[in-house]
């Protein structure tokens, strides 16, 4: 997903918080309501879903919740703008793609290392892997809780595989036969669109962190996770290259280009969100989009068989070596849950946290009122029955209670395993680390403006590719893109000293 870019300084961000009280209200039963910031829209049936969680939820605890759904579109800036300017909140969806690093450079983030070590939320302790927590420690405290459901959950693909199957390609286990289908979609069925891409995955197009959807030579060799806008750091002296120096993405550029004049994208992918992709994806208009290994693939994508006849789906992710490839990762949760250091509600998150971390719970919010939403098929699967849809990777994946859903496609059922097994990917020699840039934060807000500018038009090829590297070069290193990648590096490099 889209790297988040940083709207506001560190000092202004500090100088908002002090002095702000608790973000919790209380309901008209007396129980503390915790207000949660959540991602996209309000799903089917949220009214009755949520009462039979409030309802559980005050009997058991005395607390209630009430989460406030923010589109995909303006997520990352609403929720940057709520803590500047102190609105009561009790928790929200953070990620190293939204605001995560700021926050935490600015001392934003309640301190939640004293609570997840005292031992009183054995749920929530049992449910979350410790080496997770630990690679999430900025400066060696906790001010996240990651949300997971497998260890990463490296950018994929979502195909109709009817539309392979009639082509005659078939599986599709390399970026030689990706590339065939998406020019077979547009010159066999030219109503189509090959591939749906939305302006959050478009970071995602040609920078491998270790693999990136439309570089071919990461599909291949998946080592290389680069880091700060789009810059690698080589090497035992992390010297920094820049992605305008990189090769391999600079083949991807010009493909990225090609596949735009040829018609292979959506020409509006740097407006259009998530959720308009994958409801113009269930219509049947778009032949391809993006998909991640966690487990909501089918869930997802397989309703585009109910409008369109005979359609059916598979899930392909970019490496050639399929489910044998071992590859590093930062481990760094794609998805966490926050609190604001202002608040007063931090134990109460915890409890209601440590409360889904219980079967019963979890399932009730993460799929619904059982017999009504979902019914269990097994005991870690379950048969959708309504169409209620949680974004449960913003406050309630929790690895061992996930359930598969029945029927899924195998291919979507073969990834998830292959990310919930350690022992497919390796250590990045980053992992763990965190960049503080408020020493930096003018420049870093600058450089991110001109990377959102003149950046990610490139990413999504609606630019000439060295025209408009030499602009976006030009405008990044005016902005003090040197200052902020020699920072970034000198922190690396004392980090990498002390661990």
């Amino acid at each position: 997903m889209l790297q988040g870019s940083f709207a506001l300084g560190g000092a202004g961000l500090v100088a908002a918080l002090a002095g702000c009280q608790s973000g919790s209200g209380d309901s008209s039963s007396g129980a503390a309501t915790l207000k949660s910031l959540l991602p996209g829209d309000v799903p089917q049936r949220w009214t009755e879903v949520l009462a039979a969680v409030n309802t559980k939820l005050e009997a058991d605890t005395g607390l209630r919740l009430d989460p406030e759904f923010i589109s995909w579109t303006n997520y990352s800036e609403q929720e940057m703008l709520k803590f500047t300017t102190q609105e009561p909140f009790d928790s929200a969806l953070e990620a190293t793609w939204l605001n995560l690093a700021q926050l935490l450079s600015d001392g934003a983030l309640a301190d939640m290392t004293e609570l997840w070590e005292s031992g009183r939320f054995e749920n929530l302790n049992a449910t979350i892997d410790e080496r997770m927590v630990e690679y999430a420690k900025y400066q060696g405290s906790l001010y996240t809780i990651p949300l997971v459901a497998n260890f990463t959950s490296p950018p994929g693909f979502v195909i109709r595989q009817d539309l392979a199957d009639k082509y005659g390609i078939g599986e599709i286990t390399d970026y030689e036969t990706l590339e065939k289908f998406l020019y077979d979609v547009k010159q066999k069925d030219p109503d189509l669109i090959p591939f749906g891409l939305d302006a959050g995955y478009v970071n995602n197009t040609v920078v491998p962190n270790p693999v990136a959807l439309f570089n071919a030579q990461s599909w291949d060799d998946p080592a290389k996770c680069v880091q700060l806008l789009g810059t690698h750091f080589e090497g035992s002296d992390l010297t920094p290259v820049p992605f305008w120096e990189q090769p391999d993405i600079l083949e991807s550029l010009d493909r990225m280009r090609q596949y735009y004049l040829d018609g292979i994208l959506n020409e509006d992918a740097l407006t259009l969100d998530m959720s308009a992709v994958r409801s113009l994806f269930a219509q049947g208009r778009y032949a391809s989009t993006t998909a991640g290994a966690d487990g909501l693939t089918s869930p997802t994508f397989g309703p585009v068989a109910d409008n369109v006849e005979g359609a059916a789906i598979a899930q392909v992710f970019p490496f050639t070596a399929g489910l044998d490839a071992v590859i590093p990762a930062t481990f760094q949760a794609a998805n966490n849950m926050v609190v604001p250091a202002y608040a007063e509600t931090l134990e109460e998150v915890f409890e209601m946290m440590d409360w889904l971390s219980v079967q019963e719970n979890h399932d009730l919010l993460s799929y619904g009122i059982e017999g009504e939403d979902w019914e269990a098929t097994g005991e870690h699967s379950y048969e959708q029955i309504s169409g209620y849809s949680f974004p449960a990777f913003a406050m309630s994946w929790r690895t061992p209670l996930e359930r598969g859903l029945a029927g899924a496609v195998e291919s979507d059922r073969a990834w998830v395993e292959w990310t919930r097994d350690f022992e497919n990917f390796t250590a990045d020699h980053l992992a763990g680390f965190y960049f503080d840039s408020s020493a930096v934060a003018s420049e870093q807000a600058q450089v991110n403006a001109v990377f959102d500018e003149y950046v990610l038009p490139l990413y999504a090829g609606v630019k000439d590719v060295q025209p408009g590297l030499d602009e976006a070069r030009s405008a990044m290193e005016d902005a003090g893109y040197e200052t902020v990648v020699e920072e970034y590096r000198r922190q690396a490099t004392d980090y990498l000293a002390g661990s």
